[in-house]
């Protein structure tokens, strides 16, 4: 049967637009007002927003885009039953994803160059935020169509970045282009590794606006796929202590690479954040201090599953000192990493007390996880307190000698 698929669409639509207004309806008039006074009052209310406040817009869909990135679910959904029902062929599904990832976008770029809006001289930079959006609505559909997914998101990400960066209207307009081709060329689509996601969004979707709590609880979807990690690491170690626990912890690192990942293109963010926009001192040490949080939180993830099953599950007396030479290189290299992706720091801060508090991160976490007793809780605490006191020297001690 032959179905017209922008009837199917728009009907479906129409039957949900309904249904919320029905349940909604002072919501749904409330809404409609303030949606006719927004386009009414649309261009005198941009041309009154101070600069200061401007120049934030680009800066939030540049991190709402490298948010989209960082996450596993597709951001344009669509209704599983269009691809269950087999009402849309794979050409419909390519031209609907290639649609819902560029209307929004394309209608501002539209506002923006029909009206002649000038956007206090940051027309230029909002017009590549939102060609960057069309970007990363159509990377987080290709990403489950590839082999490499994270390869693909890292490489995506420092690209966006360097498009922001140099503010570049061509480089993004060919990417975009580059990618709509690609879609167009598609010849098969992994449907078993998005229909999952689109089942879980949609559920999620429906519970919220009817309001029906039960549909929100159906068909969950686990979005972070699990990590298989690699054994034969501490296999061929086994009959070594130090070396098969040292590799325990590598193989632990390769199992969750994703945060790992996600980590340091967070902190990569900060950095190039801080160093576009941040002129007080103030902001670049909480930023320093954010980026070892980070670096903690990563080790944590590492350490408190482990922490639990010692402390509350199988009884096996263990050495705090053991386990500080076990885990102290690997967790390391780990902050290392983590801290040094937001090189863009580096430069605010004396590299000499940085490299201290990047040395007493992992044995904090490993006190502070392993404590069996007060006192190694306590001196957990006092490292807290003595990482961000050095990074306070560091930031203000080295900005006080440079201006002097």
């Amino acid at each position: 049967m032959k179905i017209n698929i922008i009837k199917f669409t728009l009907l479906n639509l129409k039957r949900k637009m309904l249904k919320i207004i029905k349940k909604n309806k002072l919501k749904t008039l409330a809404f409609l007002i303030i949606v006719v006074f927004l386009i009414v009052t649309f261009k005198e209310m941009i041309s009154t927003l101070k600069p200061e406040y401007i120049k934030y817009v680009p800066v939030i869909i540049f991190i709402y885009c490298i948010a989209k990135l960082m996450q596993d679910a597709p951001t344009m959904n669509i209704r599983p039953e269009l691809i269950e029902l087999k009402v849309l062929t794979v050409n419909d599904l390519k031209l609907f994803i290639i649609l819902k990832s560029t209307f929004l976008s394309i209608l501002i770029i539209g506002v923006i160059l029909l009206n002649n809006l000038q956007i206090y001289g940051f027309r230029k930079i909002i017009i590549v935020a939102s060609l960057i959006n069309i970007i990363s609505n159509l990377v987080c559909f290709f990403i489950h169509q590839v082999k490499r997914p994270d390869f693909l998101r890292v490489v995506i990400i420092l690209i966006l970045t360097a498009i922001y960066y140099y503010d570049s209207i061509i480089m993004s307009t060919a990417l975009t282009i580059a990618l709509i081709i690609y879609m167009v060329k598609i010849d098969y689509i992994k449907y078993d590794n998005i229909l999952p996601y689109y089942k879980s969004i949609t559920n999620l979707s429906d519970g919220f606006f009817y309001g029906n709590m039960d549909s929100m609880s159906q068909d969950k979807v686990t979005f972070n796929k699990k990590n298989n990690s690699s054994l034969h690491l501490m296999e061929k170690q086994y009959s070594t202590n130090y070396k098969f626990y040292f590799y325990k912890e590598i193989s632990r690192i390769i199992c969750n690479k994703k945060l790992l990942i996600n980590s340091c293109l967070v902190c990569f963010i900060i950095s190039l954040l801080v160093y576009l926009y941040a002129d007080k001192l103030i902001v670049k040490f909480i930023a320093i201090e954010i980026v070892l949080v980070i670096g903690d939180n990563l080790l944590s993830v590492l350490n408190k599953s482990e922490a639990n099953i010692k402390n509350n599950g199988f009884y096996l007396p263990y050495s705090i000192s053991d386990l500080i030479m076990q885990k102290f290189i690997p967790q390391l290299l780990i902050t290392l990493i983590c801290v040094f992706s937001g090189f863009l720091l580096v430069k605010y801060i004396n590299i000499y007390l940085l490299i201290i508090c990047i040395l007493l991160s992992p044995l904090r976490n490993i006190l502070y996880n392993f404590s069996n007793n007060s006192f190694t809780k306590f001196l957990s605490y006092i490292l807290s307190f003595l990482i961000s006191f050095i990074s306070f020297l560091g930031v203000y001690g080295f900005n006080f000698i440079n201006f002097y």
